[in-house]
């Protein structure tokens, strides 16, 4: 019975160290996604503003082409397809991050963690589609420029 309960405690241990690793890795993985996405949504939007900055410029110094114009057009319409997968992707990681959080026991430090990563998630994607959105309009006024 000895070497038994000598066994069962090595083999609890272990299960016990696992359980605290997989904590740990769970925690690890939402953050590092929640921060991969917020990364790729905020280069995402300035990345729209150097552009709507690039028209601009060129509506000031009146460097007013058609040509031009038709490959503003299509960098807008490509960053409309982007933000739309951006879309769908933050959703996909915001539903992910719910089930997680709720099936993982974090703790309330953790909790607020990928709580507040989530808000900024958020605020990421508002700032690319607002960038987007001016971006529009600066490429509108162009257009009528020309």
């Amino acid at each position: 019975y000895l070497q038994y309960d000598s066994l069962q405690n090595v083999v609890d241990s272990l299960i016990n160290k696992v359980n605290v690793l997989q904590h740990n890795f769970d925690f690890l993985e939402l953050s590092y996604k929640l921060d991969s996405q917020i990364s790729a949504l905020n280069r995402c939007a300035n990345e729209l503003r150097i552009s709507s900055n690039g028209i601009y410029i060129n509506l000031v110094d009146k460097n007013i082409d058609a040509n031009l114009y038709i490959s503003y057009r299509k960098s807008y319409n490509a960053s409309i397809k982007l933000l739309e997968r951006y879309e769908k992707s933050v959703q996909t990681l915001k539903s992910y991050v719910n089930i997680k959080m709720l099936i993982c026991s974090f703790n309330a430090n953790e909790c607020a963690v990928l709580e507040n990563s989530y808000d900024t998630l958020n605020a990421s994607y508002n700032a690319a589609e607002a960038a987007l959105k001016h971006m529009k309009t600066i490429l509108d006024i162009y257009k009528d420029r020309l």
